[in-house]
């Protein structure tokens, strides 16, 4: 009876662990794709930098990095979704750990759609992200853990290293700016670089509320004193801000609506990124009701208040785009200012075509089929122009950086552009104060006789 009380305990306990076994090796594989058990951290701490930095050079390894960060065919990466396996991986395994590897911490602290629509496409990550599948054979190591967490996480950011040149290592060659785990953006995984993004953000927002209103009511009174003048040009000039204003909201607002519609599941937008353009728009519509109670216009003047309403919300929204392409320069110089050409060209071909067309309306019919004619031909032409800019500036989209002479060049050409604004506005202030002041010379001297006439009328 004893014997058979011991062969029934045994077959217990044999039981339990097969129970109990296979949960743990269903965590450990979902883990670190082992089939054993994993070692414990201290003796993984051993490993160094150096083993995992081989292991990333070895030749499988090593061609799929070259081919996520340099893929043929197509421009370098800047985004790269990297997936760790274990020693035993095999087919629709999970991976060990998750990383991403971005040339800019931009790019992994806000989705990818929301970044190229605030920049109007000057900054390109979805069609230059690529994922990346690599093996560490460390004897079941648990990868998320401990020091060799870090020397993965060091090792990933010398990836151009390894892709360039993996039996030779050359540091300057690596100038990925952050690496984070998991595949999601996030502003909080970019660490010590968040604060910056913050910053950017609200700055951002800052100048659009602020210049934007300033924008929106300069254009108002250019607007109504070009409506207060007599004459068919100054008529025309009125209508071509109307009408570029009315062109800028509809291509603005049609614009979010197609990120809203093509918007990717895969990547989580969060709410206070997706609030700031709402937000812009409803500081807009503050600052307008605002200005109607404080300056109370009058009745007649109405139709003018809600064209500057949409002034405000055109002008909030497209100093933010400006801000953000201006952003999209400093990290890629020459694709981003291939994009401010395209769209400078975009807004004057518009502009041009409207005022031709506005001015040859009261001519005979001869002159307005000229008009027209040659208002669509160089329309044509310069949309071929943009067409062919756009095509040549593809080839440019897949240098990540230009030379830092180029990015202080374009800093010195924006400080200049902004010094000769404000020196031009100077300009003609004071040319305007001393026509004025010598008008009003010019009638003192007139009056002055006038006066002594009079003197001596009476005297006599």
């Amino acid at each position: 009876m004893a014997f058979f009380r011991l062969e029934l305990k045994f077959l217990v306990l044999i039981q339990v662990i097969i129970h109990l076994f296979p949960k743990h090796m269903s965590q450990t594989t979902a883990i670190n794709n082992c089939t054993s058990a994993v070692n414990p951290i201290d003796a993984c701490d051993k490993i160094t930098y150096e083993q995992v930095y081989n292991i990333l050079a070895k030749s499988e390894n090593s061609f799929n990095i070259e081919s996520a960060l340099y893929p043929p065919k197509r421009p370098s990466s800047v985004r790269v979704f990297v997936n760790v396996y274990g020693h035993n991986k095999v087919k629709n395994s999970t991976p060990a750990a998750k990383y991403t590897w971005s040339m800019s911490c931009l790019y992994a602290a806000l989705p990818a759609k929301v970044l190229e629509f605030w920049s109007l496409w000057s900054i390109m990550v979805t069609s230059r992200t690529q994922e990346l599948n690599i093996t560490i054979s460390l004897s079941c190591c648990d990868v998320t853990k401990g020091k060799l967490k870090k020397h993965i996480e060091d090792a990933l950011a010398a990836l151009q290293d390894l892709a360039v040149s993996p039996a030779i290592r050359d540091p300057q060659l690596n100038s990925a700016e952050c690496i984070t785990e998991g595949h999601q953006p996030n502003i909080s995984s970019v660490a010590e670089h968040s604060w910056r993004i913050i910053a950017m953000l609200f700055l951002s927002v800052l100048f659009s509320t602020l210049f934007g209103p300033l924008l929106a009511f300069k254009t108002t009174i250019k607007r109504d004193e070009l409506k207060n003048k007599k004459g068919r040009k100054s008529k025309i000039k009125k209508n071509t801000i109307d009408f570029l204003c009315l062109i800028l909201l509809v291509i603005l607002v049609g614009l979010y609506i197609a990120k809203e519609v093509t918007r990717n599941d895969k990547e989580v937008v969060p709410w206070h990124v997706e609030a700031i353009q709402p937000f812009i728009m409803g500081v807009g519509v503050m600052v307008f009701v605002v200005t109607c109670i404080v300056c109370g216009r009058h009745q007649r003047e109405h139709t003018v208040e809600w064209k500057s309403f949409f002034f405000i919300i055109c002008a909030n929204l497209a100093t933010y785009h400006f801000c953000w392409l201006l952003v999209g320069i400093m990290l890629n110089p020459i694709w981003g200012l291939a994009v401010l050409l395209l769209l400078c060209l975009v807004i004057g071909v518009l502009t041009f075509a409207f005022y031709t067309c506005m001015y040859s309306i009261t001519y005979d019919n001869n002159t307005k089929c000229q008009s027209f004619s040659s208002c669509f031909a160089g329309s044509l032409a310069i949309c071929g122009l943009i067409i062919v800019v756009v095509l040549a500036g593809q080839s440019y989209n897949g240098r990540q950086t230009a030379d830092e002479a180029l990015k202080e060049a374009v800093m010195y050409l924006i400080s200049i552009f902004f010094s000769w604004l404000y020196w031009k506005r100077w300009v003609n202030k004071s040319k305007k104060s001393a026509e004025n002041g010598h008008v009003s010379e010019d009638s003192e001297i007139e009056m002055k006789p006038l006066v002594r006439q009079d003197v001596q009328i009476i005297t006599v």
